[in-house]
Order: C-alpha cells, then sequence, then structure tokens
C-alpha cells in the first residue's frame, strides 16, 4: 500500500489492516538515553591528519566517531574514545602497516554519536543517534604536513628539571622543543614525543612549544605548538628510572648483530636499574653498556632468565635473592634491596621476573604470580616495592584477569591502568606522561609495530609499583620509520619499557 494511500486511513482502519498483515507496522523510532553530539568541528587540519572536537553531552562516558570518504557515510570506519576530542590520522583506525595516512587535499566526512563504555568482552550501545556530519577537506601536500602538537603537559621531576610529553604524531620523526625563561631560549631535539628537560633554574617561570621536524635534516615538518607555562618545583624525592628488557638472549640467535641497538637504546634511556629476562647474555650486555656509556652497572647473579643489574655509583646492595618459580623452576625472579645514595640512603625492593609462557601454561603463571606475592610480603620488608618484567600474558588471554588481579590484589598498581580486556585507561593509572604506551610490548620480530587501536597496547610486559610511588613518565621504547616499520637489525622479540618514578 502507499504511502499517499496510507495517509488517508482512518487511524482504527489502519490498525486493523496491520492487525491482519495487509499493512507492516510502523516503525517505532529509537527511543535514544542521550542527545545526539553537537558542535562537532575540526580543531586543526593538516595534509595528513585532521583534529577533531565536539561540545560534551552531559552524562556521557564514551563516544563513537565515525569517518568515510563517501558523504554517505558508506564504507566507514569507527573508533570509540572516552574524551570529546579525536586525532584522525590514519584511513584505517587499526593500526595494521596498511593503514595509511589521510591523503593531501582530500575531503573526508565525520559524524559522532554516544555509546556505553564497555570493555573488549562486549558491543557498545547506541545511546543516540549520529549528530550532524562534517565535511573535512586536508590541506595541500607541502612541508608542514602534520598536525601541530597538541595537548603539552609539564609535570616537575625536580628542582631543575621537569618532565614534558605531548601527542605523538607518528613514527619516523623528530621535535623540537623550544624552552624559554627571562627572554632566554633553549632548544632541545626528542626522538619521541615526550621526555625530560633538565639543566634549568629552579623556581624560574617557563614556557615551552613543540614542533614536528625530519629525523634527516631537521625540516620542519608543522605548526609550532600553542606555548605552555611551567615553573620546575622540588619533588620529595629523586627521580629513579628503570629500563625493563626481554633480550632473548641466546635464544634468538645473531647476538652479535642484536646487542648495539640494545646498547643503543639504553645510552639514550640511560636507567639507574636495569630489569632483563632470558638473560642468557646478561654480563655481555651490562659490561658492554659500562664500557659505552661510562657508567658502573653492577649485575646480580642469576638462574638464566630474570636479571637485575644497578648503578653501582648510585645504589649500596643491602641484600638480593633468586627465587625459582615452583611451578616452573626453569623461571624465576631475581631480587634486590638498594639504598640509595641521593635520597638519603632510602631503601627500595626491586625485582625482576620472567613467567612461564606456552598457551598451556595458564595455572603455572596465577600459582607464580601468587609466588611473587608472598615473595614481596617475604623478603620486602615493606619497602616501597617496583616489580618489572615479562608475565607472558596480555590483557586478551583467558588467564590475565587471575594474574593481574593477583598482583593488583596485592596492593601493586599498573601505572598505565591496562586491566584485563580494557578499550580505555583505567581510572587507577597513576603514571603522568605516557609515551608510545599504545604499541605492545612484544614485537614477536615483526617488522612492522604491533600497535593497539587503544591507548593501551597489548603488554605481556608490565612495570609494577606499590602504592604511594609516584609514576613521572612511562615509554615502550621503539625506533620505527615513518611507515611504522623498525629500522635496522631489531634488537629483540620484545620492546624496552622505560618508566621514572619517584618513592613518594
Amino acid at each position: 500500500m502507499s504511502g499517499l494511500v496510507r495517509r488517508f486511513l482512518t487511524i482504527p482502519l489502519l490498525a486493523a489492516l496491520v492487525g491482519i498483515g495487509l499493512v507492516a507496522a510502523p516503525v517505532a523510532a529509537p527511543a535514544y538515553a542521550a542527545s545526539a553530539p553537537t558542535g562537532l568541528r575540526a580543531a586543526a587540519v593538516s595534509s595528513n591528519a585532521v583534529a577533531l572536537t565536539w561540545t560534551k553531552v552531559s552524562g556521557a562516558a564514551a563516544y563513537r566517531v565515525q569517518f568515510s570518504k563517501s558523504s554517505s557515510m558508506k564504507a566507514s570506519k569507527t573508533i570509540d574514545v572516552d574524551t570529546n576530542s579525536v586525532e584522525w590520522t590514519y584511513l584505517n583506525p587499526e593500526p595494521s602497516a596498511n593503514s595509511g595516512r589521510l591523503k593531501a587535499n582530500t575531503t573526508y566526512y565525520f559524524r559522532v554519536k554516544v555509546i556505553t563504555k564497555v570493555d573488549l568482552n562486549h558491543s557498545a550501545k547506541s545511546l543516540s543517534k549520529y549528530g550532524a556530519r562534517l565535511k573535512v577537506k586536508t590541506s595541500g601536500g607541502g612541508a608542514r604536513t602534520y598536525l601541530a602538537p597538541m595537548q603539552l603537559k609539564a609535570t616537575d621531576r625536580s628542582a631543575t628539571s621537569e618532565y614534558v610529553s605531548w601527542n605523538s604524531r607518528g613514527p619516523g620523526i623528530h621535535y623540537r622543543v623550544r624552552y624559554t625563561t627571562g627572554g632566554n631560549t633553549q632548544t632541545k631535539v626528542f626522538d619521541y614525543a615526550g621526555g625530560a628537560l633538565t639543566g634549568l633554574t629552579a623556581g624560574a617561570p617557563y614556557t615551552y612549544t613543540v614542533e614536528v621536524i625530519s629525523r634527516d635534516n631537521d625540516t620542519v615538518l608543522s605548526p609550532v605548538s600553542a606555548p605552555l607555562a611551567f615553573t620546575p618545583a622540588a619533588t620529595a624525592h629523586p627521580a629513579i628510572k628503570i629500563a625493563s628488557y626481554n633480550i632473548c638472549g641466546n635464544a634468538c640467535g645473531n647476538w652479535g648483530g642484536r646487542e648495539p641497538n640494545m646498547l643503543d637504546s639504553l645510552r639514550r634511556q640511560a636507567p639507574d636499574l636495569i630489569a632483563t629476562q632470558e638473560s642468557t647474555n646478561s654480563d655481555d650486555l651490562v659490561n658492554d653498556y659500562n664500557a659505552l656509556s661510562n657508567r658502573n652497572f653492577l649485575r646480580i647473579r642469576n638462574n638464566k632468565h630474570a636479571g637485575l643489574a644497578y648503578d653501582s655509583d648510585r645504589f649500596d646492595l643491602v641484600d638480593s635473592g633468586i627465587n625459582p618459580w615452583n611451578a616452573d623452576s626453569s623461571k624465576d625472579a631475581v631480587w634486590a634491596i638498594l639504598a640509595d645514595r641521593n635520597d638519603g640512603n632510602r631503601r627500595i625492593f626491586v625485582v625482576s621476573v620472567h613467567f612461564t609462557n606456552g598457551g598451556g601454561a595458564d595455572g603455572q603463571r596465577k600459582s607464580e604470580a601468587a609466588e611473587l606475592v608472598r615473595m614481596i610480603e617475604t623478603d620486602g620488608q615493606g619497602l616501597p616495592v617496583v616489580v618489572a618484567g615479562d608475565f607472558n600474558v596480555s590483557k586478551r588471554k583467558s588467564e590475565h584477569p587471575a594474574v593481574y588481579g593477583i598482583v593488583s590484589g596485592a596492593g601493586l598498581v599498573d601505572p598505565l591502568g591496562n586491566p584485563s580486556d580494557s578499550r580505555y585507561v583505567s581510572s587507577t593509572a597513576t603514571v603522568e606522561h605516557r609515551i608510545d604506551v599504545g604499541y605492545a610490548s612484544a614485537n614477536q620480530f615483526k617488522r612492522h609495530a604491533l600497535r593497539s587501536k587503544w591507548e593501551n597496547g597489548y603488554d605481556v610486559d608490565y612495570i609494577w609499583h606499590s602504592a604511594g610511588i609516584r609514576v613521572g613518565s612511562f615509554q615502550v621504547v621503539v625506533d620505527l620509520d615513518g611507515k611504522g616499520n623498525f629500522m635496522g637489525t631489531m634488537p629483540s622479540d620484545h620492546n624496552m619499557l622505560v618508566s621514572s618514578f619517584h618513592l613518594g
């Protein structure tokens, strides 16, 4: 029956025809719980990316952003966020090797709706219809192809240093930071989207800006960011930096070809503590690092899995031990109580762990997590605790909730807030500056770096800390070309994790 005829039927007659199946029942519009987002706009546009923002919807916990090359929104892609902004950089939000950047001088379409905030085990439900569609044309090709860095942050590291970070602009680039006080401007080039500014004047007001530059010749690739003001102030305790690294020892072969890139990463990161796993070559690594960097690291003896080394120019060794797991004695943990001469000989309990690998070891990893907790209770003397290592289980694995729950239930904190099946950063996250943490901690020797669609990666490696420890920054160390591929000989099948923290 045509819509024209239906318009002239009386309501009782239409109801009767529906009842005998001659007319289809009208489809009721969905009863949405939230208003459609409004105010969608492009906050910034470059030739390879678009930054979007919109007006917050009262009570909304998450949004779905839809993208298409077509005004009809066909063949669309989506990404879910728990903020009212997103930077759309890639044609496909899934970070595969084929997900190229947006194209220059090209029109794209976006729209946003409110959804439920769920984990990876559940599908989000729509709480509103999509808001108005936004048409955006990327800028033409040219030198400034990247968005200006946004979301600049600065937090205190010491009276003369500051943690700084900003939104990453992707792989294969560098950043130039200009920081100014009293009319005096200095510059520093960063390999990654954050780090530390040092040599500052205590108590002096500063501003800093960031721009993207090329890795090879310092060509400027973006506009300069908006400035951010900060004043360095003393922290309660000096920073300690720990590097956690499964170096895959002799098991992966080609140690001589892989070690130079490990040493280069250690040199640039300059940690105070080094926790290694699959550590058959730890003596080589530590000795060669000392020679390269003029450091004086000492290594605590271990079996051939978990290893631990400390800067003896800073720390005194008070006690140490090795704990093979009862569930799998081929894997182990090594621990040390260290006194920090830079902090009035304040003591810390540091642990490097390696849990059992393999798909059939679920029960063993749960047992090892429980053993780890008992070891901390027995040997830790109630000191501040940092645990770093390869737990061999990521947030999508069936036993991850048990392992994660045992460790967090003992009072240890995951600073990234990366619990089981999480799409979003947990409210328990403590880290102040997040650098490349969307990359998975294990790369499986795949040339294209594995990266999550979500802000946290799929990590089998973790650095935990006890409550009361302040985590200034956390980084997954990946050195990539502009396509997201590892450069040179890949050092290991894991990526180095680095955390800078303070004992209060």
